[in-house]
């Protein structure tokens, strides 16, 4: 993450584990209440992008319902190369 921008996980969290499955580096601990990013963080931004719950904003963020996903790659598409590493 860099200075200007971080991630900011909110409440909400159902515990749908895609956040810590699409992230990859494997930096999202769900052992807490809700989600932790830890410190190797690419901001990518596939937690944000994909979270069901919308519990992932990013600080200064324009329009935080707004979330772009390729309708050309699945979400199963990209765990699915995260776990080919």
């Amino acid at each position: 993450m860099t200075k200007r921008f971080h991630i900011i996980v909110g409440d909400g969290c159902s515990n749908c584990r895609i956040c810590a499955r699409i992230c990859p580096k494997g930096n999202i601990d769900l052992s807490g209440e809700k989600p932790a990013i830890g410190d190797d963080c690419l901001f990518c931004l596939g937690c944000v992008h994909h979270c069901k719950e919308n519990v992932f904003t990013i600080n200064n963020e324009k329009n935080s319902e707004e979330r772009y996903s390729n309708p050309h790659i699945k979400v199963s598409e990209i765990i699915k190369s995260n776990n080919m590493l």
